[in-house]
Order: C-alpha cells, then structure tokens, then sequence
C-alpha cells in the first residue's frame, strides 16, 4: 500500500525531528517490511541510529541505500557521518567527497569534510572546505565559529 508507505514515512519524518527516536525507528523497519528496498525509509533509519547511536547499524541501512540509489548523495552523507562520528577522517572524507560529486550543493558535506580535515592537520583544505560551506549557507550551525578556528590556525602558521 504506498498510502501507507507514504504516510509512515511522513510521520518517522516528523518523529526524528522531535528526537523521538525509537517511535520513528519502528515507522522506518515498518516501511522496509512493506518495501525493503524503500530508499528513504533506508537513509531515514540510519539517521535515527546515528543518534541512538548504533553506528554499525546505521553503516548497513546507509550501505545500502547506496546499494539502492547509489545516485543520490544521501547514503553517501549518511555514511560519511558515521565514520566522521567514530573519527575516521581519511573514510569520512572519502564519502563527503562521493556525496559532494553527487550534488556540490550540499553545504553540510563541505562543512564535514571540511572539519575531517581540520582534525587531520591538513588546515589549508579545511578552510576551502569550511569557506564554500559558509558561502552556501552562512547560516549553517557553527559555521562561522569553525572558520575563525580554522583561520586561527593558519594564522599561527604564519
């Protein structure tokens, strides 16, 4: 039934943002018992794990989301996300570099890669990164305050 579908996706939607994690973790494995190969359902249950956190859970929903669309940025997003969270920058930015060759739009994608770099020392790339997040969308939490961190950085190295 896609009403149903459709309906469940809506209201998981709306109960991962009010943080409800658990309820809207039920809503998502609902869908993927209807359809498991349910794109949406599978990017929106790896975001509810990447809260709870269960990362290796939310790597296999975003793994394969990929596996379903691998045109979409979102598995790749996703999946960057949970190795940014377990600090594997070199995978992390790997993935926020195939997300960003999916759509260059994505303003959270550089604002990650852009801090992967930053915590691997390499400050120049950072900036680049964390500059073109800002001018995309300057009113992205913490943007400014990891440019000025970044730029201090440089400065130092001066």
């Amino acid at each position: 039934d896609p009403e149903a579908v459709n309906r469940y996706l809506e209201l998981a939607s709306k109960l991962r943002g009010r943080k409800n994690y658990s309820a809207a973790q039920e809503l998502y494995n609902k869908v993927l018992e209807i359809d498991g190969a349910n794109f949406e359902a599978r990017v929106g249950l790896g975001a509810v794990l990447l809260q709870v956190p269960d990362y290796d859970g939310a790597a296999v929903e975003f793994g394969k989301a990929i596996e379903i669309d691998e045109s979409s940025p979102a598995g790749y997003l996703g999946m960057g996300e949970v190795y940014f969270l377990q600090k594997e920058y070199p995978k992390a930015i790997k993935q926020y570099s195939s997300c960003l060759e999916r759509d260059d739009g994505l303003a959270q994608a550089y604002c990650n890669r852009g801090l992967s770099y930053y915590y691997q020392k390499n400050h120049k790339k950072a900036f680049l990164d964390l500059q073109k997040a800002y001018k995309l969308d300057p009113e992205l939490p913490n943007i400014k305050k990891y440019l000025q961190m970044v730029m201090k950085v440089l400065k130092k190295k001066k």
